[in-house]
């Protein structure tokens, strides 16, 4: 599980990046690979909740977290978000976040 966390994590941070230096990429051409890399996170981390190690409020968050994800996925997959000038950039701020705290997670 150490292994597909870091890989994750690595993706949405690149893709992230990719997100914030492409301002003029419009939001419903990267809306569908986002939406179903939010959606394989979300399913991934709900799965990891079982094997956490952590303390059981922080383990509680690691599921919290993957639902989120997982519905946001599904939110952007199902064409909801629109705001394209506004929701590439706190996707991507947002996504870059979400690699950094996965890669550092998986190295705990």
């Amino acid at each position: 599980m150490k292994l597909t966390t870091t890989l994750m994590g690595m993706i949405t941070a690149i893709f992230g990046v990719l997100l914030i230096t492409k301002e003029g990429v419009l939001f419903t051409e990267i809306a569908f690979p986002l939406g179903l890399l939010f959606v394989i996170i979300g399913i991934i981390e709900c799965i990891s909740y079982k094997s956490y190690r952590g303390d059981e409020e922080e383990k509680s968050w690691v599921l919290i977290d993957g639902a989120s994800t997982f519905v946001l996925g599904f939110i952007i997959l199902m064409n909801q978000i629109t705001l394209e000038s506004i929701a590439s950039s706190v996707m991507g701020f947002w996504v870059i976040i979400i690699g950094i705290r996965n890669f550092v997670r998986a190295f705990e």
